[in-house]
């Protein structure tokens, strides 16, 4: 068996592990106490009370809000809310994977064949012969790899992609970014591209300040540089330029809406007197910023974030071929590099002191920075492989190490999350039906229910006044 057919085995046997440890997740996911609060204002208010509520008083995330209610505003049963829960996250983690593995594909394309970008950003290629792009399979697995790697690399995991109602305002974000970035750069365009991409701004904005914030200042950066290179107006007549133009208005005019909402204003009041409350039990006890960088350094998730990014190096270097490393020159690499550690540093210094040491929001809210990350890191690990020209025996020991190391650790965390979660799950759906049931019906309101360890997945509380209000079938 060749070098590539074994990489590409065992990165197929990573990516079924990724998988599977993901769905197994997924299938035990269940609401928490705050989505069940969303259920029960649809129910009372509808869709337009529910979003005039949250205008008002909370947060205008008006976009979040409404693709909620479309999941799951119309669910009467509990095992139809599981159902949906299950598919919801099943849908989210596919769209995630293809939409990187079509902006992968133009990536690999555009390095591998040597490409160059003309001023109104249409890329030009010369095809040399002998390069090689990998095959669909491979790509795939490269794309669940980086995948894998962001679910990781978040810093709390469970909270952005498995509490429900939080997956709707950090992960899907994400997911309308990757549809957005992926209408613009394809060759081919539609009248349907610009509505996607007037969605996908809409939505951003809709969802995410601190994300939408961030893409606002990037494109305006981007703007400023065509200005600065006497390029803007050559850009803006172009199609990309047309396109980005409609994102970012779209974009501009939903945040700003976001943002303009009393709501808003209540929640960042709130949020402030919590940091501050926070940040004062800290600093009444010495030793706790010590035991926080101690557990964050000592995180099982942090090594396998490592193990998954060092496998995604190599074996990418691998499988596109000799040709990617004639891409980059010795000063583009050192630039390049240099740029993306400082970056890299930076959002890593910044947000770790912001969140662990001062208490200024939750860890959640760290998701687009992470997503923008992710990639600066690979780039970054990628051009210092191929500036360190490590020879192919070399490189396949590190992919086959890393790779190995990987699958082993993603199949240590399925075996022991599934007795976790299952157990859990379990409890939670005991206690629903016993909620349910005839005696129980005729005796006061429980307290919140105790619950098992429920592992990596979401801690709930369950409240029986919420599921007598909420009036769900379970049979």
């Amino acid at each position: 068996m060749s070098k590539d057919k074994l990489l590409n085995t065992l990165l197929f046997l990573l990516s079924l592990s990724f998988l599977a440890f993901y769905f197994l997740l997924a299938y035990y996911t269940r609401f928490s106490e705050e989505d069940y609060d969303l259920l029960i204002s649809f129910g009372k208010n509808g869709w337009f009370g529910t979003l005039k509520y949250y205008y008002l008083n909370w947060s205008c995330r008006w976009a979040s809000l409404s693709y909620f209610y479309l999941w799951f505003g119309h669910v009467k049963s509990y095992a139809g809310l599981r159902f949906l829960v299950f598919i919801y996250s099943c849908f989210s983690i596919s769209a995630l994977i293809y939409l990187v593995f079509k902006i992968a594909t133009a990536g690999i394309q555009y390095v591998a064949f040597g490409a160059s970008v003309s001023p109104d950003l249409h890329i030009t290629s010369g095809l040399p012969l002998d390069s090689k792009v990998p095959s669909v399979l491979t790509r795939f697995n490269i794309s669940i790899l980086f995948c894998a790697a962001l679910f990781f690399f978040m810093f709390q995991t469970s909270e952005v992609f498995f509490w429900v109602i939080a997956s709707f305002d950090q992960v899907q974000p994400l997911i309308f970014f990757c549809l957005l970035l992926l209408m613009i750069i394809k060759k081919r365009t539609r009248l349907l591209d610009y509505f996607l991409i007037l969605a996908s701004g809409l939505y951003i904005g809709g969802s995410s300040e601190i994300f939408a914030i961030l893409l606002f200042a990037l494109i305006a950066l981007f703007y400023l540089f065509l200005l600065f290179r006497k390029r803007f107006g050559v850009f803006m007549k172009s199609i990309p330029g047309k396109k980005i133009r409609i994102g970012f208005l779209s974009l501009t005019v939903s945040l700003a809406f976001a943002l303009s909402a009393p709501g808003t204003y209540n929640r960042k009041i709130y949020e402030s007197q919590h940091a501050a409350v926070v940040m004062n039990l800290r600093d009444a006890s010495p030793i706790h910023d010590h035991l926080i960088w101690a557990d964050i350094l000592t995180q099982r998730k942090n090594g396998m974030t490592l193990a998954l990014i060092f496998a995604l190096f190599f074996s990418l270097n691998l499988l596109t071929g000799e040709k990617t490393k004639k891409f980059f020159s010795k000063k583009n690499v050192l630039f390049i590099s240099a740029l993306i550690l400082l970056f890299s540093l930076a959002v890593f210094t910044i947000g770790f002191h912001s969140i662990f040491l001062n208490g200024t929001g939750p860890e959640r809210a760290w998701a687009p920075f992470n997503f923008v990350a992710l990639p600066c890191i690979c780039i970054w690990g990628w051009a210092l492989i191929l500036k360190l020209n490590f020879s192919d025996k070399v490189q396949s020991f590190y992919a086959l190490v890393f790779v190995l190391l990987s699958v082993s650790l993603l199949n240590i965390y399925v075996f022991r999350q599934f007795p976790l979660a299952r157990n859990y799950a379990r409890a939670y759906d005991n206690s629903i039906r016993f909620f349910d049931s005839n005696e129980r019906a005729k005796l006061p309101l429980a307290v919140p229910t105790p619950m098992p360890d429920p592992g990596m997945l979401v801690p709930n509380i369950l409240r029986e006044d919420q599921f007598r209000e909420l009036g769900l079938k379970t049979d």
